[in-house]
Order: C-alpha cells, then sequence, then structure tokens
C-alpha cells in the first residue's frame, strides 16, 4: 500500500488528470436531465431527458389540440341555439305583429275592460288586508 502511495505521490498531476478524465467520462455518458413539465415540482424530484420532455410537450400538444376540437363544437352548438332563438323570436314577432291589427277594433275594449277588473281586484284585495289588520289589532287589544 505504502508502494502505491509513492507512485501516486510521485505522479500526483497524471493521477489527477487520470481522475479527471475517468470524470468527464462517466459525466458524458450520463444524459442530460430537469425536471418534468407534466410534474413540475421540484420537491417531486420527476427528472426527465430530452426524448421523455418532448414526448411530454406532444402530449401536452394533443391534450391542446383535443381541447381546441371540443372548443368548436361547443361553440358552433351555442351558435345554433342562438339562432333557433332567433328565429322562434322573430316567428313570434310576426305572428303577434299580424294579430295585433286583427284585434285593433277590440283592443280598445279589452285593455279598458283589463285595466277594470285590475282596479277592482286590487281594491278588494286592499279592503281584505284592511280587514284583516283591524282583526290583529282588535285581538291584540283584547
Amino acid at each position: 500500500m505504502n508502494k502505491i502511495w509513492k507512485i501516486i505521490d510521485h505522479n500526483r498531476y497524471l493521477v489527477i488528470a487520470g481522475a479527471l478524465i475517468a470524470a468527464l467520462v462517466v459525466y458524458s455518458g450520463c444524459a442530460s436531465r430537469t425536471l418534468s413539465i407534466v410534474t413540475p415540482k421540484a420537491d417531486a424530484g420527476i427528472l426527465v431527458t430530452r426524448v421523455e420532455l418532448q414526448r411530454e410537450v406532444t402530449d401536452i400538444r394533443s391534450a391542446a389540440e383535443a381541447a381546441e376540437k371540443r372548443l368548436e363544437v361547443a361553440v358552433a352548438d351555442l351558435d345554433m341555439q342562438d339562432e333557433q332563438r332567433r328565429q322562434i323570436l322573430g316567428t313570434v314577432g310576426t305572428l303577434v305583429n299580424m294579430a295585433v291589427p286583427a284585434a285593433a277594433p277590440l283592443a280598445g275594449p279589452v285593455l279598458g275592460s283589463m285595466g277594470v277588473l285590475l282596479g277592482l281586484g286590487a281594491g278588494g284585495d286592499n279592503l281584505r288586508k284592511n280587514r284583516v289588520i283591524k282583526d290583529l289589532k282588535a285581538e291584540k287589544k283584547a
């Protein structure tokens, strides 16, 4: 053992160079790694190589393209629903416009009758409420 240390001591820079070369060979043989973009938490310790990182990017892009297609379908569905609503409201508007001129001679008496009925209903409701309040006050005094 002593003999080995003497050789190392005599050729120390050559031994250091050899150790550095060995470290570089080991280091150059290792693939570079970085944190995963799918699970980026540093404490998770998931390191990926360049190929694995490219696979993650491809998966994310595929998912984004699928989401984009679903978005297009959803927007088309909303557009169709809005168009149907517009058509229905347009049809109802047309029917009302057609019906109002035919009912115009009756509109005055009908609207007047509706106003009278609403007035009578409101007046009757107020009388009933006044009677209930009066009865409650009478019960409280008794």
